[in-house]
């Protein structure tokens, strides 16, 4: 991410602001929104569901996010920027106990749920954790981490039915499947266009993401395919919810291609403010359909 996007300086200073550093908070759009996503797919989820969902998904953010920095601290040590383990502002022991806190949480939330959502929660845990290990070995990393995104949407959904329906096929096959790779897809495009500015920095220290390890036009193909497959899976994927999700999938595919036009124009911080607009429409129109 690029600096002044996942380097986010919060207002608060010491170990709860490097803390606060740590877990990025400005990328709920990321993690909490497809939970809501996958909530709001098929109906309207009670207070408690939404709450212990919005609890799982807050859980895997922690616990991803921390663990993805304890990880890096290999690639990063010597950033210009120390992060806060790098400095020292958070020791690594207090890392590790947030790691623990949030995987706890994903499974207390999850079993609070329903059955399904607890028995399938370890599936969230395993992607997440494997995600940080791939980043310095293959730039198909990018799709593992839209795939924690893709079970997120998946997780909701089961969070919500998976107390409901009389079996586990039953379950599955309500999972909405296309809804979920468009949240894939998005974040294989988000992930490359947010890490441009950091190009330099990331085949210094050997991370392979796409932008580092192809020449800059294969980047904007990569993020033009990505980012194509997300508008035509969320296109596809709201047209069964009615006339309101549809209006603002199509809302959300106008706001990726301003975004890309930003990408190609290499204004990346223009880039991902309206790529995560069009993330936000895509999640706000699944949810207005369902309210109205």
């Amino acid at each position: 991410m690029p600096e002044d996007y996942a380097y986010w300086q919060p207002s608060v200073r010491g170990k709860l602001g490097g803390i606060l550093r740590i877990i990025k908070l400005q990328h709920a759009p990321l993690v909490e929104g497809p939970a809501l996503l996958g909530a709001f797919a098929v109906s309207v989820p009670s207070i408690r569901e939404l709450l212990l969902i919005l609890a799982a998904a807050f859980s895997v953010h922690v616990f991803g996010e921390t663990y993805n920095e304890l990880v890096g601290l290999r690639w990063h040590a010597n950033d210009p920027v120390k992060r806060p383990f790098a400095a020292g502002t958070v020791s690594i022991r207090e890392g590790q106990a947030l790691v623990l806190a949030g995987i706890t949480g994903l499974l207390l939330s999850a079993y609070a749920l329903n059955f399904w959502a607890f028995a399938l929660s370890p599936i969230a845990i395993a992607i997440t954790l494997v995600y940080p290990h791939l980043k310095d070995k293959t730039a198909a990393s990018t799709y593992v981490l839209g795939s924690v995104v893709a079970v997120a949407v998946a997780g909701g959904y089961v969070g919500v039915w998976g107390g409901r329906v009389a079996s586990f096929l039953v379950l599955m096959r309500g999972i909405p499947y296309l809804l979920a790779l468009s949240g894939l897809f998005f974040t294989a495009y988000f992930d490359e266009v947010a890490n441009m500015p950091n190009v330099e920095l990331h085949r210094r220290v050997g991370i392979a993401e796409v932008s580092a390890v192809k020449p800059a036009s294969f980047t904007l193909g990569f993020m033009a395919f990505n980012g194509s497959a997300y508008m035509l899976t969320a296109l596809v994927g709201s047209l069964y919810m009615g006339p309101v999700a549809f209006a603002f999938s199509v809302a959300s595919a106008a706001a990726w291609i301003w975004a890309y036009g930003f990408a190609r124009a290499k204004k990346y911080g223009q880039a991902v403010d309206r790529s995560l607009l069009a993330w936000f429409l895509l999640v706000l129109g699944v949810i207005a359909s369902r309210l109205m």
